[in-house]
């Protein structure tokens, strides 16, 4: 009777085992966000909704600026992810601050024109004028961009296989009146014809508490070449 009764608790512990092991693997903790073509991945929290290439194209193609076709036209590979349903692709090609985290990454070849121009700052202002920022003793009420409270929080040179560019990460308060963070990437290939952008933002209030997930998403980016 005893054995019998080891036997059945043994199995229930087997079984008890197995379910917590599985309730543990079922769901990845981080989702890989990739395009072979591309040849570039990162990843971001589990959870995180998915706006495909072609709802952003189907944005991006609305946009009236200068020269916006034809860099729409030499996209890759582009994609956002966001831990709200809500945000849309007006909100990842917006530069009000976001209402929840947005990482965006963009893969493109350059256009004739900025193979011969591609630099360093080419590559900061990619999104705003950050050079235009970093060389201002005040803020810049007025074009090319409302800013105020511009902080400097770090940047570094990144280099992958077969790239390299600058990494960014500031804030600032648009005309929107609420303070966001930038965490950029941006690289150019060795050969100068394809360029890299991972632009993960948020509120400030939201980075300040948790910078080191924001953080992550642009760590764990990996950039092979474009095939």
């Amino acid at each position: 009777m005893k054995s019998l009764k080891a036997a059945s608790l043994a199995l229930a512990f087997s079984i008890l085992a197995v379910s917590l092991l599985a309730g543990c693997t079922s769901h990845p903790s981080r989702v890989y966000a990739k395009s072979s073509k591309a040849g570039t991945y990162f990843t971001v929290p589990y959870g995180w909704q998915k706006i495909s290439q072609s709802e952003l194209s189907k944005r991006e193609a609305q946009s009236t600026s200068q020269g916006a076709s034809d860099r729409a036209a030499a996209v890759m590979w582009q994609e956002a992810y966001s831990p709200s349903k809500l945000i849309t692709p007006a909100d990842v090609f917006s530069l009000k601050a976001p209402s929840s985290p947005i990482a965006f990454v963009r893969v493109r070849s350059l256009l004739p024109d900025e193979i011969n121009s591609v630099s360093y700052n080419f590559l900061r202002d990619i999104f705003v004028p950050l050079t235009t920022w970093l060389n201002s003793t005040s803020d810049s009420s007025l074009a090319p961009l409302p800013m105020t409270k511009f902080t400097y929080l770090n940047e570094f040179e990144v280099a992958d296989k077969n790239s390299h560019g600058v990494r960014s990460i500031f804030s600032f308060t648009g005309s929107d009146g609420v303070s966001q963070t930038f965490d950029q990437s941006a690289l150019v290939s060795d050969d100068r014809k394809v360029m890299y952008v991972l632009l993960v933002r948020c509120t400030t209030e939201f980075y300040q508490k948790h910078a080191a997930e924001i953080s992550k998403i642009a760590d764990t980016w990996t950039i092979r070449g474009a095939k």
